[in-house]
């Protein structure tokens, strides 16, 4: 059986400089997995990872809602939303761009994943996703629902719904689109 197709991406240059997160993905590289720094600018990797320009090509949508709710007084609050933002958008671009992968990382801290590998594959199956150390997460491509899954995650940024959560977390938000997928197919076979 082959090894499964993995990648590594990030995190976002606003929370980690990329030299620092080029070091941290080359410390968690597992055999067949792609490695991916976020930048917002150029940045040489000297072949060791591909990079993703978050810059380039953003939505401008999530930066007018971060402006917005600045105005409204939640600034404090919605920064977080708009990196995590940034991080899903990098993550679906880098996955439609270089993908197919079976599996992918967005990572935020050291996870020692090289090391954890069985046990974090063996948790994810049959789910969408799991939360793993430093707010790193990993997410099950090779499930079917996957391709939904990112998608609603990402309509919840977009749209600017993320900013409206009261206890908003990364995972609170994947949560509510995992339980969207969910719904949206429990209603489409009744």
């Amino acid at each position: 059986m082959p090894e499964p197709r993995i990648l590594l991406c990030g995190p976002s240059p606003q929370t980690m400089a990329p030299p620092q997160a080029l070091d941290m993905l080359k410390q968690s590289a597992l055999p067949n997995s792609l490695l991916c720094v976020i930048t917002n600018g150029k940045f040489d990797t000297g072949n060791a990872a591909k990079t993703f320009n978050i810059d380039a090509g953003y939505s401008p949508e999530p930066p007018r809602l971060l402006t917005f709710a600045a105005w409204a007084g939640l600034a404090a609050r919605s920064a977080e939303q708009c990196t995590d933002g940034h991080e899903l958008f990098a993550l679906r671009s880098v996955i439609k761009r270089d993908g197919p992968f079976d599996y992918a990382l967005l990572q935020r801290g050291p996870t020692k994943i090289d090391e954890r590998w069985p046990d974090l594959k063996a948790k994810i199956e049959g789910k969408l996703f799991l939360a793993v150390q430093h707010r790193s997460v990993l997410f099950n491509l090779g499930d079917e629902r996957s391709s939904d899954f990112l998608q609603r995650a990402w309509e919840l940024y977009s749209s600017g719904a993320v900013y409206g959560m009261a206890d908003y977390s990364l995972k609170a938000a994947l949560s509510v689109a995992a339980e969207a997928v969910r719904l949206e197919r429990e209603i489409a076979t009744d």
